[in-house]
């Protein structure tokens, strides 16, 4: 890649040689933290890459660059701290701006320049909390001594430079106490309980019984460091969940299979505690986490012979290639998925009837699913028969959850047993009444097909209900609507009539009326992805918290230029009908926007895993920092860490080159980052669609 060719040679002037790695160990000796190596070293997953025919090419990145503003400005702010020799706080200020030049220096790993970026503009809060009292000269005199050596010697592994980074900010975390959630919104499983690991140890041999007390004292110790406990936990967790599987599996698991899941065991007790074998020790640990979150899902599974041969064939699979378990978290998900649904008591009377005929066939569909799930799980979804059972029952499940928003919809939200139909869709309500009982009758299949659409059609009015209730504030309103929202809210409201009507009168909705609903669908949306992208460019959003997301404002205020003005054109050729060339023009927005998109799509993820806006203080700025790359847990977006970095590092020379008045460069660089957001956004788009239910598989 282009940007990859800058010099090396700067670092080579900046003073003398850092202590070498052997003084390094001895001060981790020193503090207490080397024993918790094994907390610190997680690997991320690989993702295959998109083949990038048609794309752009990638541009020249030519100075004044990003790149160039900020190692300049980091080398200003480094001599300033360096001019002040005898302040140890001083000296661990200039450290870590050293440590940020040399990430910035490594242009081959786009990763490491985004750390380097990152940690470049946490600088301030840090500084903040190495200055304040909680933080003494001692621990700062420790920490520009390992900032450093790290400077001076970053390793060749991501990982390890990942585990490194949070050993690092060990001290540093102490000072500011409890952390905010950040990094990847890893979901760890549930952590030991009291008596686990004396009960665990008397089922393990001894040298994996020493290996269990060593590390679980590490993990117990980890709790003194909050950026360690924070890494610890789904380590933790991971570990709980393995154990229990290897050492307390259910009675269907066969001994092969408990052979090879105590091996995994084995593997991850006597590697994580040893350097050299960590990584294949976390690689065993995730692979084990997989497995007990598959015998989790098969326990599930209702008593009889078909249950009985899907556990013999993961029990197969368990002793031979026990890697591939995660893989049928999906399927066993959507085999248990019915059992989580609705009862017909939360229903609108009127759809009741459809309940009864849509539950019977779940039920059919499941037991058709099951019948052929040992056969998936050996082979993988690829036979026709299991491809048309999977794909039989999702048809069903959905059309159940259909039917629960359809309800929701006829009900105006509400909650709880027996709710009533509001009057608004009263007719509505009666049409799908007599709907349902027309599929009971024989020949019924175009009937399900009408019915199955309605459901399908409910599911976009609830969506466009939200949309619709969208709160913009006058100066909102005014850039993203032109000024009308209001009409656009009336505009929806009279078209989601006109479904309900055509519904209630003529058993299906018009092409035109299901058209100008896509529309104004794909238009609010839009408006809510422009709208998030706004208040980002206002202030920090939780896509901040996120590791592999940093860039700087005025770059992410240019990824959106005019895009505001193209919607309120937008939204004026929708009130005046013009659905063609409104349509055309979404498009056009979305493919020329791609990166505002990529961006608001980031912050909505990030706050539903818990990340939450704010300003940067030491505490999250450790915290981000620290996160490294989880190799165990549901991590967000740890497999595109790589296409996340070169979109950021791209993406933040948008601002330099408008300074430089370099606007043909800048028009291709845009044109490229915006591709490659485009191209992550359909690969994200392709895997949510092909998610069955992460709820279930956890």
């Amino acid at each position: 890649m282009h940007w990859l060719s800058r010099e090396r040679g700067r670092r080579a002037g900046r003073g003398s040689a850092a202590p070498g790695r052997g003084a390094r160990r001895g001060g981790d000796a020193a503090r207490g933290v080397a024993p918790l190596g094994v907390l610190l070293l997680t690997c991320a997953p690989t993702a295959g890459q998109r083949l990038d025919l048609g794309a752009p090419p990638a541009p020249v990145l030519t100075r004044p660059s990003a790149l160039d503003e900020l190692q300049e400005g980091l080398t200003e702010q480094e001599r300033g701290f360096t001019a002040r020799s005898g302040d140890p706080r001083a000296r661990a200020s200039a450290a870590l701006r050293r440590l940020a030049l040399a990430l910035a220096e490594e242009p081959e790993s786009g990763t490491r320049v985004l750390l380097g970026m990152t940690l470049a503009s946490r600088l301030s809060a840090l500084d903040r909390v190495i200055g304040a009292g909680e933080f003494d000269d001692a621990s700062a005199i420790l920490l520009a001594r390992d900032a450093q050596v790290l400077a001076s010697d970053l390793p060749d592994e991501q990982e390890e430079l990942d585990r490194r980074m949070r050993e690092l900010l060990a001290e540093l975390s102490r000072a500011c106490g409890e952390l905010p959630a950040a990094g990847w919104g890893a979901h760890a499983g549930d952590p030991p309980a009291e008596g686990d690991a004396a009960r665990w140890e008397g089922a393990l041999d001894e040298s994996e019984s020493e290996a269990l007390h060593t590390l679980m004292a590490a993990l117990e110790a980890s709790r003194a460091w909050p950026v360690l406990d924070r890494g610890a936990a789904p380590v933790r967790g991971a570990l709980a969940q393995g154990a229990r599987a290897a050492l307390e599996g259910p009675a269907w698991l066969t001994d092969d299979a408990r052979v090879s899941l105590r091996s995994l065991l084995a593997t991850a007790l006597r590697g994580l505690t040893q350097p050299e074998l960590r990584r294949g020790a976390i690689g065993a640990l995730a692979t084990l986490e997989g497995a007990s979150r598959a015998i989790a899902l098969a326990n599930r599974l209702p008593a009889g012979e078909p249950t009985n041969e899907a556990r013999a064939r993961l029990s197969e699979m368990l002793r031979n290639e026990p890697g591939r378990a995660a893989a049928t978290l999906p399927l066993l998900a959507l085999a248990l998925r019915r059992e989580g649904m609705a009862t017909e008591r939360v229903l609108v009377r009127p759809l009741r009837p459809a309940w009864r005929v849509l539950a019977q066939r779940a039920r059919e569909s499941e037991a058709g699913l099951l019948a052929v799930l040992g056969r998936a799980i050996e082979a993988g979804p690829s036979d026709p028969g299991v491809v048309g059972a999977i794909r039989s029952h999702q048809r069903s499940v959905e059309a159940l959850a259909g039917l629960e928003t359809l309800s929701r919809l006829c009900s105006g939200g509400a909650t709880g047993d027996d709710p009533a139909v509001e009057q608004a869709w009263t007719r509505l309500a009666q049409a799908a009444l007599e709907a349902s009982r027309r599929m009971e009758e024989p020949e019924n299949a175009e009937r399900m097909l009408a019915f199955e659409a309605l459901l399908e059609q409910a599911n976009r009015m609830e969506r466009l209900g939200q949309a619709g209730r969208l709160d913009l504030s006058p100066e909102e309103d005014s850039h993203l609507c032109g000024g009308r929202a209001g009409d656009l809210r009336i505009a929806l409201e009279t078209c989601r009539a006109e479904w309900a009507r055509a519904w209630a009168e003529q058993g299906s909705a018009p092409g035109e009326v299901l058209a100008r609903l896509g529309v104004l669908e794909g238009l609010l949306s839009t408006v809510e992805d422009a709208r998030t992208w706004g208040q980002m460019v206002e202030g920090p959003g939780a896509a901040a918290r996120l590791t592999a997301w940093e860039l700087a404002t005025p770059s992410l205020r240019l990824a959106g230029e005019d895009a505001s003005e193209q919607l309120a054109e937008t939204t004026r050729l929708v009130l005046a009908g013009e659905l063609a060339r409104a349509d055309e023009r979404l498009a056009r927005w979305r493919e020329e926007f791609a990166l505002l998109r990529l961006a608001a799509r980031l912050e909505r993820e990030a706050r539903a895993r818990g990340l939450t806006p704010g300003e940067t203080t030491g505490a999250s700025a450790i915290a981000e920092l620290g996160a490294g790359a989880p190799g165990v847990g549901e991590p967000l977006f740890a497999e595109r860490r790589g296409e996340l970095a070169t979109i950021c590092r791209y993406a933040s020379e948008l601002a330099p080159m408008r300074k430089a008045g370099a606007r043909e460069q800048e028009r291709q660089l845009r044109r490229f980052v915006q591709w490659k957001a485009g191209a992550m956004l359909e690969a994200l788009g392709a895997e949510g669609a092909g998610h069955v239910s992460s709820s279930a598989s956890r």
